[in-house]
């Protein structure tokens, strides 16, 4: 829109305006977009496939293919969504279902043995050996941690 508006010497506000009160003129500009999206997509499928002299480009066939299915031909490290609390990061990590069960069954018995730890190292009473606690506490997520990337649990 910014750039249709600038091209054609007006503001966003005014051919947003005239979109919304001409349906004539809305229905002939989104025509207008739709030809160019044909017109770029033809383009892309016309590099994909090559000419006699010129091979087919498989970057853009794989560019389609991200575009048109992102959930099951997208990058997944463009793709990470992290959400923590009200924080949304705005890359996404698409997996298949087997791939998030397979990622559970890894995760949900490290998640246990963290939480049954800190239950053994909390603090039961400020200030009594709280510092030992800590540096024991540091020490199991160290050893913990030297057996998850070994292998073992």
């Amino acid at each position: 829109m910014r750039f249709v508006a600038t091209a054609g010497g007006i503001s966003v506000e005014t051919l947003s305006e005239w979109r919304e009160h001409d349906p004539k003129f809305a229905s002939k500009f989104a025509q207008a977009q739709l030809e160019s999206v044909k017109r770029r997509w033809n383009l892309i499928q016309k590099a994909a496939r090559g000419t006699e002299d010129n091979p087919g480009d498989w970057k853009a066939a794989a560019w389609s293919l991200e575009r048109t299915f992102p959930r099951e031909f997208g990058r997944p490290e463009v793709q990470v969504a992290i959400q923590n609390n009200t924080v949304v990061y705005d890359l996404t990590i698409n997996t298949s279902e087997a791939e998030a069960r397979e990622i559970e069954a890894k995760a949900s018995p490290v998640r246990e043995a963290v939480a049954k730890m800190f239950e053994q190292y909390r603090p039961r009473e400020a200030g009594n050996g709280e510092r030992d606690r800590e540096s024991a506490i540091s020490e199991s997520v160290r050893q913990k941690f030297r057996n998850y990337r070994a292998g073992g649990r």
